[in-house]
């Protein structure tokens, strides 16, 4: 629940066909294993091995005692726990939409929202689906804000204005009041409650929703200008309203309120686990003992940022964030047990040069030797600010990575000692490619293409630039490679970049990426105005065909572990495979949401995804 005990804000999928489960951790100094989803038919499973338990923004929290709740975020993320938070499980919402709030009026019966999603169940989880009817007033409408005051009785608010109330559990709607542009909606307790508009309005009710009355948190005609980022009401007098700038304060109910300008940038949430002791959160905790007159900030997580805080009774309490950051107190916040590590800011590559091992790199570096059941940190030399985009490993222990302000590091022995092959003077460099420990070739920010000829020692730049900027550079052997370009353009080279050939695709077709399959076959990942396709060349160089991929919505990467199968890797974490070469591509039923990065796999039945707030998704598939 965001803002308050009593409150929770709470939006339209399909079933996902999943059954959940929890997986606990494994060796220390690798990479534990995290919350896992497993198809009905056994066939897919999808593990998330960091962060803890996953990495995903959670957005809100509602416990409807100490040990039942559930936490909402990006990517349609719910997570459920029955044991006061000490572990969760992922419940299937079917939707990739981030879920900003949710609501539960007993332990089977909630709600989730979050866009053009509206989602309900009444089995604790199990199942999600949208309500008979939704009472909007256009196709720019939505649901704004709910609260469940039971099964049956339910608040909305609607992003046109509308207060609408429910007492079936949602198969009919009333309207009861108007509000403009609703911000945020707060219950006290079952009876009293407020909604808060951006003009300075704030509409009041004390039996549950029936009637409503208008008041000001500023004088009548006057406006807040900003819109309301926190409501909260620890009582049916006492309350808390927050915009970007100032908080205001309410002794009476809403009456009047008082406004205390702030120093804190932001309040995401806030609440109150004794009459005199509460909890507010935003750009790290905060802690008052005085009834809110005064907050002490909590130092520990001075640089984390949270977005929702609540407490049942004085001791049990729960706080989500940025990175699935999920804490859990039961000692009044004494202590808060969870994922405190910060997180890795993002991977952007992975790559496996043999079955076993695999190396994971953005702004640090991991490394597998059992084909991704385990992974250990690396510490290559970076610099402050310094981020990995792409690396090469000609086998398991050979590789080089490139990343901004010219940076080249290559090592010898799996990442255990790193040398300094930067290229001075040289901007980002996006693309590396060694078919071979002596020859290869960085693609810089811009169109510049890199040459080396000694493994790195020397970098040679290549006289013709290459026009526009590059989706993926791919070379065979020494001499035959390509190079994918964003405005639809593939060069290709049979003397080892001397001299190139340009096949055009239209500047339509973005190539971001691209993988050679075979000793002939060539693979690109495309875009035909807003409709993904793979383009291949299985057969003859010049003979190219384009296959649409209707189940993905924004490629991301491509790789292939055999000639004719590859996996196929969303932006928003779907994983498709192909078994014909990639003239067909089917969606795998159990994957997480999360911003996407890059996929490699070691093998026909095992995939790593890698991506934001550090995330690794391994895939495995049962054939």
């Amino acid at each position: 629940m965001k803002n308050a005990r009593f409150e929770s804000h709470a939006c339209i999928g399909r079933r996902a066909s999943l059954l959940i489960l929890l997986v606990y951790l494994a060796a220390p100094g690798c990479l534990a294993q995290g919350l896992s989803v497993t198809s009905d038919d056994g066939s897919v499973t999808a593990t998330w091995l960091r962060p803890q338990p996953q990495g995903n923004t959670l957005r809100d929290i509602c416990f409807v005692d100490a040990r039942h709740g559930w936490a909402v975020g990006d990517a349609g993320t719910i997570m459920h726990s029955t044991d006061g938070g000490a572990h969760w499980t992922i419940q299937a919402s079917g939707v990739r939409t981030s879920l900003n709030s949710c609501s539960f009026a007993d332990r089977d019966n909630g709600w989730v929202l979050g866009g053009s999603v509206f989602l309900r169940t009444t089995d604790a989880g199990k199942r999600w689906s949208p309500p008979d009817s939704i009472p909007l007033r256009g196709e720019s409408d939505r649901v704004w804000c709910v609260h469940a005051v039971t099964p049956e009785i339910v608040l909305i608010t609607t992003r046109l204005g509308g207060i609408f109330r429910s007492t079936d559990g949602g198969a009919r709607w009333r309207a009861v009041h108007d509000v403009y542009e609703p911000g945020q909606m707060c219950f006290a307790d079952a009876r009293h409650g407020w909604v808060a508009g951006s003009n300075g309005r704030i509409a009041y009710t004390s039996d549950t929703g029936i009637t409503w009355e208008e008041r000001w948190v500023v004088s009548p005609g006057r406006s807040l200008h900003l819109f309301p980022s926190m409501l909260y009401f620890a009582d049916s007098l006492r309350g808390w309203l927050r915009n970007q700038l100032d908080t205001y304060e309410t002794y009476d109910g809403g009456v009047s309120w008082t406004v205390h300008p702030d120093s804190l940038n932001l309040i995401e949430s806030m609440c109150m686990s004794t009459p005199l002791s509460g909890w507010r959160c935003g750009s790290g905790i905060s802690l008052t003992t005085d009834r809110g007159s005064t907050w002490q900030p909590d130092g520990r997580y001075a640089q984390r940022h949270f977005t929702a805080i609540s407490f049942i009774g004085p001791d049990s309490g729960w706080a989500a964030g940025y990175g699935g950051i999920m804490l859990r107190t039961t000692d009044g916040g004494a202590q808060w047990i969870g994922n405190q590590e910060e997180k890795t800011a993002s991977f952007r590559a992975v790559c496996f040069p043999s079955a076993d091992t695999g190396y994971a790199a953005g702004s640090g570096m991991f490394l597998t030797t059992d084909a991704g059941m385990h992974w250990q940190p690396l510490h290559p030399p970076l610099p402050d600010g310094a981020f990995i985009h792409d690396m090469s490993f000609t086998d398991a222990g050979h590789g080089h990575c490139v990343g901004n302000n010219g940076l080249v590091l290559s090592t010898a022995d799996a990442g255990a000692n790193w040398i300094d092959q930067s290229i001075e003077g040289a901007g980002h460099l996006l693309n590396v490619c060694f078919p071979d420990p002596l020859h290869g070739w960085i693609a810089e920010l811009g169109g510049n293409i890199y040459r080396t000829l000694d493994g790195g020692t020397s970098w040679q730049l290549l006289d013709e630039p290459i026009h526009g900027d590059v989706g993926r550079i791919v070379f065979r052997d020494a001499a035959n490679g390509y190079i994918a370009c964003l405005n639809g353009t593939l060069y290709r080279t049979s003397d080892g970049g001397r001299s190139w050939m340009t096949t055009g695709f239209g500047h339509e077709r973005q190539l971001f990426d691209a993988v050679l399959t075979d000793s002939s076959g060539v693979v690109l990942l495309s875009r035909d105005g807003m409709t993904p396709v793979v383009i291949r060349s299985m057969e003859e160089e010049n003979a190219w065909t384009a296959a649409r991929i209707p189940d993905a919505a924004e490629p991301q990467a491509i790789c292939f572990d055999a000639p004719r199968h590859g996996w196929l890797l969303d932006r928003d974490g779907t994983v498709l495979t192909t078994e014909d070469g990639g003239a067909n591509w089917t969606r795998l039923p159990a994957t997480f949401g999360f911003r996407a990065e890059a996929i490699a796999a070691p093998s026909s039945t095992r995939a790593i995804a890698v991506g934001l707030n550090g995330t690794f998704i391994r895939i495995d598939v049962r054939r």
